[in-house]
């Protein structure tokens, strides 16, 4: 599997044989924060680390962009979503009521090294 960066912000996809397996979509702010705002994998290439490496090299790029932490907000209704994240230790931060979609979701963040 291969994978497309960006130089100009968290931009990723993954490849195989030519056709996206999955993305992050990313950005990064002027606070030193960077935001995880949607994470896609195709279902024929899940449960072999796809995600866990998209979310890892955004880190990487944020790092590279003096990013001091990146956030994401989970919905509590995507168990699988929720796992990643807690794996991957990102603390749950706050509880969101009614967020996004009208779903109660958590605040997960991590700090960067």
């Amino acid at each position: 599997m291969g994978y497309l960066r960006s130089r100009e912000s968290i931009s990723l996809g993954a490849f195989s044989e030519g056709k996206l397996a999955g993305l992050p979509i990313a950005f990064t702010s002027i606070d030193g924060l960077a935001n995880i705002d949607w994470l896609v994998v195709d279902r024929n290439f899940r449960k072999i680390g796809t995600a866990q490496r998209m979310v890892g090299l955004s880190e990487d790029m944020a790092k590279r962009k003096s990013m001091l932490r990146v956030w994401c907000d989970t919905s509590m209704r995507n168990e699988k979503s929720m796992s990643l994240f807690r794996k991957m230790h990102y603390d749950k931060a706050a509880t969101l009521k009614d967020w996004g979609y009208h779903w109660d979701c958590y605040f997960r963040a991590r700090k960067l090294q």
